[in-house]
């Protein structure tokens, strides 16, 4: 009898866990993300790094998926927590733009 495929999500939390490289300094593609909960210092994984995916994220303007392929799981973590608007999130990935030089997407203000 075959096993069933698991589920996409499911696959991606039994995965090795990913972390910020130990060379990867404090300043690195930081930003403050405010949200319902707070805020946070959310810190970018180097792009090398990120989910092949992050870009069908960013063009949907899925920043909760978008999060998820750019960061580590300590850094996705806050971003959970701090409970991003679509706005606040859209000014994080702004910030993150302006730092970077990097177009992470259709995330301009309208």
């Amino acid at each position: 009898m075959t096993e069933p495929k698991k589920p996409m999500d499911r696959q991606k939390k039994e995965a090795k866990a990913r972390t910020m490289p130990a060379d990867a300094p404090e300043s690195f593609s930081t930003a403050t993300l405010e949200g319902k909960n707070g805020k946070a210092k959310i810190t970018v994984l180097p792009y090398f790094d990120w989910d092949d995916d992050w870009r069908q994220f960013a063009d949907r303007q899925d920043f909760r998926g978008l999060a998820e392929s750019i960061l580590d799981d300590k850094n996705f973590a806050k971003w959970v927590e701090v409970r991003p608007t679509v706005r606040q999130a859209r000014d994080f990935v702004n910030a993150l733009e302006a730092q970077t030089g990097e177009d992470l997407g259709e995330s301009q203000a309208s």
